[in-house]
């Protein structure tokens, strides 16, 4: 059952004269990245750095355009590196969670500015949720992550749809899904048109990461567990995406440890 369609109110619109330098963004953790296929490029939002007295966050964002970097010099830019951040090239905008702050941040890539949205009885602030655009439905999906706030589970099982046409959240609620976690990842499948979900780390009481592969239909409002031939071994803070011409999941897999990267291919087959 779906409840509780929640008004954003829009506290501030900032459009500023934007101005675009040239160079490399410094190496950082945390950073946010996504194609804008209407412009075709790559978009670098903020991340954080090891200043030697604690992590110093950046509040910057870059553009690689054919193989070029390029600071785009524009204010209201989050200083985060605990965020979740999605596009939807349907409404030309990229949409900012972050666990800093009680807003909603929304950046028109046509106008070049941001807007900040409260989210009022919307989702807690949270961090390393899963969230992505479902171009199908037209709403962003947002599942799990962890929160600071004062709450009896610090790690969720929340799922909630973004709406950036209407400005509102909606708490899904659906009768089942996966479990409490954070760190985890959503793709979207253009194939079957659902979102994916694999990864993440679970409660110390569960005592493990996931492995499992999950299914949300947004029409339905059904998770549905996936059993697949092949899986990678359970880990969270991967990233993931969708190759919809031979229908696999791609995984890069960064082993802090060992300090290697390994890049993992497989087959998705539905059952």
């Amino acid at each position: 059952m779906r409840v509780g369609r929640v008004v954003l109110s829009v506290l501030v619109i900032a459009a500023f004269l934007v101005s675009v330098v040239s160079g490399d963004p410094d190496a950082r953790m945390g950073a946010g990245v996504v194609y804008d296929d209407v412009n075709g490029r790559c978009v670098l939002l903020s991340g954080a750095w090891d200043s030697g007295h604690g992590w110093s966050c950046f509040g910057d964002m870059w553009v690689l355009d054919d193989g070029v970097w390029s600071e785009l010099i524009v204010g209201g830019v989050p200083a985060s590196n605990n965020f979740e951040m999605a596009y939807s090239g349907d409404d030309e905008v990229i949409v900012v969670f972050t666990n800093d702050s009680d807003y909603t941040l929304v950046f028109d890539l046509d106008g070049n500015r941001w807007r900040r949205l409260r989210h009022g009885d919307g989702p807690i602030r949270r961090g390393d949720a899963g969230f992505c655009y479902d171009p199908v439905n037209g709403v962003f999906v947002m599942y799990g992550g962890m929160t600071d706030e004062s709450v009896e589970e610090r790690i969720l099982n929340d799922t909630w749809v973004y709406d950036v046409g209407s400005d509102t959240w909606t708490e899904m609620s659906p009768v089942d899904g996966p479990p409490r976690t954070y760190g985890c990842r959503l793709v979207w499948d253009s194939v079957n048109e659902v979102m994916l979900l694999w990864g993440g780390n679970l409660p110390q009481e569960m005592g493990a990461k996931m492995d499992d592969w999950w299914r949300y239909d947004y029409q339905q409002n059904t998770w549905t567990m996936i059993d697949t031939e092949v899986k990678p071994p359970m880990r969270y803070w991967q990233y993931m995406a969708f190759d919809q011409d031979v229908v696999r999941w791609l995984c890069l897999v960064v082993d802090l440890v060992l300090g290697i990267i390994l890049v993992i291919l497989g087959s998705m087959i539905m059952r």
